[in-house]
């Protein structure tokens, strides 16, 4: 009955992946030619909080820019009745309009490092509980994401419950170097010399002029890559290591820009570390092709935007 039962689960997965599934209509996570979203991931993360981590509390989100992953969290929160919990110092009308009308979303439009130290009890006296998932994609540099992190793991592990912590931009260009939306927000102990008018390219570890995706002004990448308290990756690393009894594990998706996740082994039941270590057999065999597809988009990328560069000086 149970070999019945499993032969019927696999036919039928089988038979979805292999051609259930019309490729040149199936909905894309996002439509444009330079993807970079993580919504992009929205599917990996439903997957660890219903597998893993399994009792959410709700989701708080660090950085919403243009709103794109927002809506999709959204999407999320509503299936798996959750309250969602947004901080960002520029939030989208469209956010804030949703908020407006739904007393489960709320949001704080502030920088994070403003909001986080207060953020339990502000979300206590509006009857939340404290989120145990975490996703995070704001000013991707060292200085900002240490403390974010520092101040979100000692909260959750102080409430001893467990969590999952969701970041983007773990691999190039941001996994050794910092970026700044604002240098000024940064002390200069912790800030790089940065330049406002070039742009990371995947081939170079120096900056480049490089067409449309060229800042003009808005975005700082640090001149240097590598070097102590450089990039998200050190961030992640310095600010988990005073938890060795939580047994942090940080999981790296190596593609649009990487997705990482942080998971504490300490507090998963037994159930959650065989579904954590299921996922991991499969995603071992995977992760080389999925570095080989990043780094070929990357370079693809590289490629069309000098091109577009050379286009516009013969114009």
């Amino acid at each position: 009955m149970i070999h019945r039962l499993l032969d019927s689960k696999i036919e039928k997965k089988v038979r979805k992946l292999a051609y259930g599934y019309n490729y040149r209509q199936f909905p894309l996570l996002q439509e444009d030619f330079f993807i970079y979203s993580m919504r992009n991931f929205i599917h990996i993360i439903e997957w660890f909080i219903v597998n893993v981590l399994r009792k959410p509390t709700g989701i708080l989100e660090i950085g919403i820019e243009r709103g794109l992953s927002t809506v999709s969290i959204l999407g999320l929160c509503k299936k798996l009745k959750l309250p969602y919990i947004g901080v960002d110092p520029g939030v989208v009308e469209n956010i804030k309009e949703a908020a407006a009308k739904d007393s489960s979303i709320v949001v704080f439009e502030n920088k994070s490092l403003e909001v986080l130290p207060n953020l339990g009890t502000e979300l206590k006296s509006k009857g939340f509980e404290f989120p145990n998932v975490v996703v995070i994609d704001g000013d991707h540099n060292y200085y900002t994401l240490f403390h974010e992190l520092k101040i979100l793991i000692f909260e959750l592990e102080e409430l001893k419950v467990p969590y999952l912590i969701f970041l983007h931009d773990v691999t190039w260009p941001n996994a050794f170097r910092d970026s700044y939306y604002d240098p000024a927000d940064i002390p200069e102990e912790y800030r790089h010399p940065h330049d406002p008018n070039l742009w990371a390219t995947y081939s170079h570890k120096e900056l480049q002029k490089f067409g449309s995706i060229t800042p003009k002004g808005e975005y700082h990448y640090a001149k240097i890559e590598g070097g102590p308290r450089n990039g998200t990756v050190p961030a992640v690393l310095d600010a988990i290591k005073g938890y060795k009894d939580a047994r942090l594990q940080f999981i790296v998706v190596p593609v649009v820009f990487g997705l990482g996740i942080l998971v504490p082994l300490s507090s998963l039941s037994l159930k959650s570390k065989f579904k954590l270590l299921s996922f991991l057999e499969i995603f071992d065999i995977f992760f080389p092709l999925l570095w080989t597809l990043e780094r070929n988009r990357l370079q693809l990328l590289e490629a069309y935007f000098k091109l577009e560069e050379q286009i516009k000086d013969k114009e």
